[in-house]
């Protein structure tokens, strides 16, 4: 065991059903401003699909909230986490550890079923 204690692997996992996605796209369209980032905002578009593209990205930034082992951030908090969507073939999220840190963390988008997106995020 390494000096100065066990170290802590902290995990968040999140699942988001596709429909709640699409209730608060739906609902809040207009004000995603207010909780993503341009890029995340751009990530999520506009056609029919945007809301399954949003439930991905709630499930993403709910995993990394968890996985920092906060107890309550709120509104502000969760807009905070400012995520950088997949691009190309990769089906991650990545985020950075802090503002000082050069280092990212993953977060696995897996879809189990049709119905539901699960997101897992391992460390902060």
């Amino acid at each position: 065991m390494p000096s100065g204690g066990p170290s802590r692997i902290r995990l968040g996992i999140d699942l988001i059903e596709f429909k709640k996605a699409k209730d608060f796209y739906k609902h809040h369209q207009n004000r995603l401003a207010s909780f993503f980032s341009e890029k995340e905002i751009s990530y999520i578009g506009h056609g029919a699909e945007a809301y399954r593209k949003l439930a991905g990205l709630l499930a993403a930034k709910e995993a990394a909230f968890k996985a920092s082992g906060k107890t309550w951030m709120g509104p502000e908090g969760f807009a905070a986490i400012r995520l950088t969507p997949p691009t190309g073939k990769k089906n991650f999220f990545s985020v950075k550890k802090s503002s000082q840190s050069k280092e990212a963390l993953k977060i696995f988008l897996t879809q189990q079923h049709k119905k539901y997106v699960v997101a897992q995020c391992v460390g902060i």
